[in-house]
């Protein structure tokens, strides 16, 4: 059972620490209690509240601009003679009046500019000034985040069809040029120093980001890509004084859960052998140096390969295979036992709090309630 030390409607207040609350403005009241407490505070960091806050302005906005709209209809189709500059003569000898360019027309034009550049820049008063000193981010990190796309990577390897962003770039002579620029190139066509041999595809995402400019590296800290990476003029990668926290996109239903590779069995059956397959093969594309997929098989087999260095780590032996790739293996599979397994403990509203079904009688009572509100326009009628 969870027993908060704070009472109920603390978290509606920010009252947990009242000092801190009034200094800087902001919550301090998460508590940890279970499972869900660790996933709220962990997904409240992408949580986005600039629809809430740019509601009543849009709401303003649109209503200006809907009655502006609503004025100018009523004008065209009720021409009044002030309103006239000067008259065109039509094919059938009738005098076509032309009207001076609307005020009106004007002002909703600029009032429907505002709206679009101001909507996503609409920030929240508690928020404001974290937002406004943390370059539009609402909270700080330790580190910044990295995109690792392992099944574009797959799809890559495999020659299928993957969605890719083109650019263009000038090349000598004046001419532009369009190239396919994927994160699965940067990776399979990484330059060919020495130190990008043995680098697995998550730690040179950790450690290394793409620059585009036209010119060749010459810092020590930047590298050419190899000849056959299709910006290999327009782009080179840089070393990052800081590491970054990649953010793992894997294909559904391909990483599966230990449970389904049976590991107590030395021999795969009929069962587990496309799940252990299929697992060592999203392990080495993530933890394991590359660049074809066959560098991915023993005998035609990953599960040998992922299996083989799985052997190395526990005899302590050099290996291939990433040194902390295991570690963040583990990690995925503990957060999917956690949120698979782990039932949420109990407080006591919930203990005491009877959820019933409304019948037909409670629903009329309801909607009888909701008509006998009172109406201000009634009332003003009633005063005359």
């Amino acid at each position: 059972m969870v027993l908060p030390k704070r009472p109920m409607g603390c978290q509606f207040i920010n009252a947990h620490s009242l000092p801190i609350s009034a200094v800087f403005n902001f919550n301090t009241n998460i508590s940890i209690g279970n499972v869900s407490h660790v996933y709220y505070g962990t997904l409240y960091t992408s949580k986005s509240t600039q629809e809430e806050d740019a509601e009543k302005q849009l709401r303003i906005g649109r209503g200006v601009i809907k009655r502006m709209k609503r004025l100018l209809e009523e004008k065209h189709l009720h021409p009044r003679t002030p309103g006239v500059v000067g008259g065109d003569i039509s094919e059938d000898g009738t005098n076509q009046q032309r009207y001076e360019p609307s005020f009106g027309e004007g002002l909703s034009r600029l009032l429907s500019g505002l709206n679009a550049a101001t909507t996503r820049n609409v920030i929240s008063a508690t928020m404001a000034h974290l937002i406004s000193c943390n370059n539009g981010s609402r909270f700080i990190f330790s580190h910044d985040f990295s995109d690792l796309l392992v099944g574009q990577m797959e799809a890559t390897l495999e020659g299928q069809d993957i969605n890719v962003r083109i650019r263009t770039s000038k090349v000598p002579g004046g001419e532009f040029k369009c190239w396919p620029d994927s994160l699965a190139d940067d990776y399979i066509h990484r330059p060919l120093q020495e130190e990008f041999e043995n680098i697995c595809y998550y730690d040179m995402t950790s450690r290394y980001k793409k620059n585009y400019k036209s010119h060749r590296p010459t810092s020590v800290d930047t590298y050419e890509f190899s000849e056959s990476h299709p910006g290999f003029k327009f782009s080179h990668l840089s070393k990052i004084k800081h590491s970054t926290i990649p953010r793992i996109a894997l294909p559904p239903n391909k990483l599966c859960s230990m449970e389904e590779l049976e590991l107590q069995h030395d021999n795969s059956t009929e069962k587990t052998h496309d799940a252990r397959e299929m697992y060592a093969k999203m392990a080495l594309l993530m933890f394991y140096p590359f660049r074809q997929l066959k560098d991915l098989k023993v005998d035609g087999s990953y599960w040998r390969q992922f299996h083989k260095q799985l052997q190395c780590q526990l005899k302590q032996k050099h290996t291939k295979f990433w040194e902390n790739g295991f570690e963040l293996l583990q990690n995925i599979e503990d957060r999917a036992t956690l949120q698979k397994h782990v039932t949420r403990a109990r407080d006591p509203i919930t203990m005491v709090t009877i959820n019933t079904k409304p019948d037909e009688a409670t629903k009329k009572k309801q909607i009888h309630d909701v008509d006998q509100v009172a109406d201000i326009l009634e009332m003003g009628d009633q005063s005359r």
